[in-house]
């Protein structure tokens, strides 16, 4: 035998296994290492994907993908970085090793419970069992010099001009430009400068004299055992389940029903080009054997839109900060960096064995006061200069149960607010497991912006909900997932006058016959109070139905309302004007359905094509209901011999409700992600080519149309476009040596 186990009494029976195992599966693994998009998580597959960032997400991946996780040498820390592991897994991983001994094939992972062969498969890509230079003290100079680096150029430009531009609102030119310097030695050290500018942002002009508009510089270093990361510069910076701070990447409700805890890196660079939601500044993470220690601290200039009540600018209206990060129009530029926000902190943990504990402390400076306009729903989010956060995190794992959540109190001059998350994950068996979720976010707690917790909203306040998810696997072949998801807002929201409440189901069935044909059906079913208005038809009328007329004649005045009876419809009248009509508000449910239908079959090792068919379906009990359809069909080349590869998709939609509107994830160049959202009815074609010039220099180029059917012109204000037709172009080059 090449290695030796410890004596153990089951190793026999175990290595007996192993060997039944590989003769099974050998040929079907080994299959997965070809993957074209080995993903763990498939972006298509997200219900939700209007507001992630998916770039960095990417980018970590393909720098996984180049640098394989060495599961020879495991710890704790370093399966945790990777963040392709549970905290189960992670957990079950390390008692096997504790318990046999060091790994002795890839194949040994399927002994353990929460590895089945399905997500062994997705994780082949990322892991090895050969040593590296990760194993061996590398001198800094080594580090600082020998590494990869890579140099990345992307152009972007979209087609015709917007109305800004005509007018000269916009005072740059219409093209979107990035700049990234990036190092890396192995997983050790990283450092890199980024800059951007979007359309319409000047480049060395009078009100930018410094080239881009956007710089982003960052340099990450592995030190030791003792001082596992020094970070400066722009970094991320996760903390808990995301009630305090949470700059990272995270998914909320999804197919994946069990994947509800967020199990991010507590330090990460940050490489992408969002301008807010990130640290400036240093933070340390430091190992002190049970015990871990994370302090940090992060200044930089935000962008705010300031109000006054008269023209003397004496008496301060309101004072919000902006997260766009565009700086394209005269008031755009003078909102540009006008509040210093300094957070500083301090995140602890113990961990021994299957339990952890974190505190984290988190102090929030603005040089300004923050200010809103006064309203019913805004009334206790944060306004002010100082705001605190402190709160504890755990998580404690049994062999079939794994515990978690995080509570965390806000403090400011005003109010105090709590805020509390709490869960498990429960394995009954390898075809069955179960996710259990309950959250309670006071309508006083203050979050600030750069939080990513479990919700239905996009800030964990003002909400109270149950969550309960469930996933079976009779066999390989099979999963089906489902969750519901109860809420309630205690206080008002916005656009809703009233407590209100509502809940989500998903149903989710995918079966893989083989490793070239998959397919999946999705239904999602919707209920949330809010605000409804009359939307009057092209008659100037709305038809009258047993839902909505008890609302009407509650609302309306007996003098008021005077129905149609012959036609069944209320318009307007001598006693009801049409702004009466369309200014009326009524609370009602607003049901929500949608369904998705996809198929995806690999020809060969080069070629795969996707389909998928979506509808949306949307009724409140005012108006007609109203329907929406996405049809797609893509097409992927990727080959192993030719240098080249290109992937392509034709979409019609029918789609005339703006509130039907459906969020579609298409491939795009090396770390950048498209999400466009489909309204109206029309056609959108996309060619996304990449071609390896050399070893060293390889280039992308993508190209999109959308065409609308019944429409002349496309958006409003200064992005309005006077016309039914957009095209996109975007060119991307990689220099690596």
């Amino acid at each position: 035998m090449l290695y030796q186990r410890k004596n153990n009494p089951n190793s026999k029976r175990l290595i007996s296994i192993l060997i039944v195992c590989t003769i099974i599966i050998a040929p079907k693994v080994m299959n997965a290492q070809n993957l074209d998009d080995p993903l763990i998580i498939d972006p298509s597959s997200i219900e939700n994907t209007a507001n992630l960032d998916f770039s960095q997400w990417l980018e970590q991946r393909e720098e996984l993908l180049q640098n394989p996780l060495q599961l020879h040498k495991l710890a704790y820390s370093i399966l945790r970085q990777s963040e392709i592991f549970s905290e189960q897994q992670i957990y079950e991983l390390l008692e096997h090793i504790k318990t046999n001994g060091s790994l002795l094939s890839l194949y040994e992972l399927q002994v353990i419970p929460s590895f089945n062969l399905t997500f062994i498969e997705q994780i082949l890509p990322y892991i090895q069992l050969r040593s590296s230079i990760d194993d061996y003290q590398v001198p800094i100079k080594q580090m600082l010099t020998k590494g990869t680096h890579e140099l990345f150029f992307r152009y972007y430009q979209s087609f015709p001009q917007k109305k800004g531009f005509q007018t000269n609102n916009y005072i740059g030119r219409p093209n979107q430009l990035f700049l990234r310097y990036k190092y890396h030695f192995s997983n050790k050290m990283y450092y890199g400068l980024t800059g951007e500018k979007d359309a319409g942002e000047q480049f060395f002009g009078p009100s930018n004299k410094t080239g881009f508009d956007f710089y982003s510089g960052y340099f990450f270093w592995r030190i030791n055992k003792k001082v596992e990361v020094l970070a400066l510069g722009d970094y991320h910076l996760n903390l808990g389940q995301g009630l305090v701070l949470f700059t990272g990447f995270g998914f909320n409700k999804t197919s994946n029903v069990c994947g509800v805890k967020k199990e991010s890196t507590v330090l990460k660079p940050y490489t992408s080009i969002n301008e807010y939601a990130y640290m400036r500044g240093v933070a340390l993470s430091l190992n002190l054997g049970k015990f871990s220690l994370t302090p940090f601290v992060s200044i930089k200039n935000v962008d705010a839109s300031t109000s006054y009540l008269d023209s003397t600018n004496q008496s301060l209206q309101s004072n919000r900060i902006q997260t766009s990060g565009y700086h394209r129009t005269a008031s755009e530029i003078e909102n540009k960096h006008k509040l210093l926000e300094i957070h500083n902190g301090l995140y602890t943990s113990f961990k021994y064995a299957n339990y952890h504990i974190g505190l984290s402390l988190l102090n929030t400076h603005y040089s300004d006061s923050i200010k809103f306009t006064s309203q019913h729903y805004n009334q206790f989010q944060f306004q002010g200069k100082n705001l605190s956060h402190t709160s504890l995190d755990y998580h404690w794992i049994l062999p079939k149960v794994h515990f978690f959540g995080e509570s965390a109190l806000s403090i400011s001059s005003h109010q105090k607010g709590l805020a509390s998350l709490n869960g498990l994950i429960f394995h009954p068996s390898k075809i069955l497991d179960f996710s259990l979720v309950h959250r309670y976010y006071s309508p006083r707690y203050q979050a600030s912006l750069l939080t990513n917790a479990f919700a239905e909203s996009t800030s964990p306040i003002n909400e109270h909900g149950f969550y309960l998810g469930v996933s079976i696997k009779p066999n390989r072949h099979f999963i089906f997932a489902s969750y519901l998801d109860y809420y309630s807002f205690p206080w008002l929201r916005y656009q809703t006058t009233k407590p209100s409440q509502g809940y989500d189901l998903l149903i989710s069935a995918k079966y893989k016959p083989s490793k070239t044909l998959e397919c999946y059906i999705n239904y999602k079913r919707e209920v949330k109070e809010g605000n409804t208005t009359i939307q009057l038809n092209e008659n100037n009328a709305i038809i009258l139905s047993r839902t909505n007329r008890p609302y009407f004649d509650a609302y309306f005045t007996n003098q008021q309302v005077q129905y149609d009876e012959n036609s069944a419809v209320l318009r307007p009248s001598a006693s009801l004007s049409k702004q009466e009509l369309e200014t009326a508000k009524f609370i009602t449910p607003l049901l929500n359905q949608r369904l998705r239908l996809h198929l995806s079959y690999s020809i060969n090792s080069s070629w795969t094509i996707q389909s998928r068919l979506e509808c949306s379906f949307i009724k409140d009990q005012i108006n007609s209901p109203s329907r929406g359809i996405l049809l797609y069909q893509d097409l992927k080349f990727k080959s192993t011999r030719l240098p080249f590869g290109f992937s392509t998709r034709i979409s019609l939609f029918d789609i005339r409700q703006f509130a039907n509107r459906i969020y579609s994830y298409e491939s795009d160049v090396l770390h950048q992600f498209s999400i466009p959202s489909f309204f109206n009815a029309g056609m959108r074609y996309y060619f996304n080519f990449q071609y390896q010039m050399s070893k060293n220099i390889k280039l992308w180029l993508r190209f999109s149309h959308t065409y609308y059917k019944d429409i002349n012109s496309k958006g409003t204000g200064n992005n309005e476009i006077n016309s039914n037709k957009l095209y996109d172009i975007k060119l991307q080059i990689r220099l690596k040596f």
